[in-house]
């Protein structure tokens, strides 16, 4: 995959769309994990595109978006999760949520993707009769800690590190 031009065509990428493109060419990487990759560089230093812009729901959203949103009447998941981001202030004042945003960072597109996935895991264990997309119906694993917690930080571009410098150790016992 390196020795292939991979790494050139990624860093002259005009979006992010065309990085998952340029991934999800390589056999045995799919859509989701390609977009996954995608998302990963983009929150180094090597591209820097725009998280809204582009979002490829994997399995795991897809059904919880059907289990959330069982008439969707052709509207595609992707919309949902655009939707989701477009108009989530207006979601929480409507359902008296007082959401605690990530110190000034709002939900994205892959934030979302990620929620309905959860949202799916949550509903296979706590509602198991709510049928998603596909036949999954058990939690695949759990998670089990290797060694002691990593200090957790995030992705320097967002310009959070800084704002919460010396909480460090409450971020951690919070995570």
């Amino acid at each position: 995959m390196m020795g292939s031009g991979v790494a050139a065509q990624i860093e002259h990428a005009k979006s992010l769309r065309e990085v998952f493109e340029t991934i999800s060419a390589f056999p045995s990487l799919g859509p989701f994990l390609s977009y996954q990759l995608a998302i990963d560089l983009n929150y180094t230093s090597v591209i820097d595109f725009d998280e809204n812009d582009y979002v490829v729901p994997g399995p795991g959203a897809r059904s919880g978006i059907a289990k959330c949103f069982p008439q969707l009447n052709g509207v595609s998941p992707e919309d949902i999760i655009r939707w989701m981001v477009d108009t989530q202030e207006a979601q929480f004042e409507e359902q008296g949520i007082e959401f605690d945003d990530l110190f000034g960072r709002a939900l994205t597109l892959i934030d979302c993707q990620n929620l309905f996935c959860e949202t799916d895991k949550y509903a296979r264990v706590m509602h198991p009769n709510v049928r998603g997309v596909g036949s999954r119906n058990r939690i695949k694993q759990q998670f089990a800690p290797q060694g002691p917690p990593a200090t957790p930080f995030f992705p320097p571009k967002w310009g959070i590190n800084q704002r919460v410098s010396g909480r460090s150790s409450t971020l951690a016992s919070v995570i």
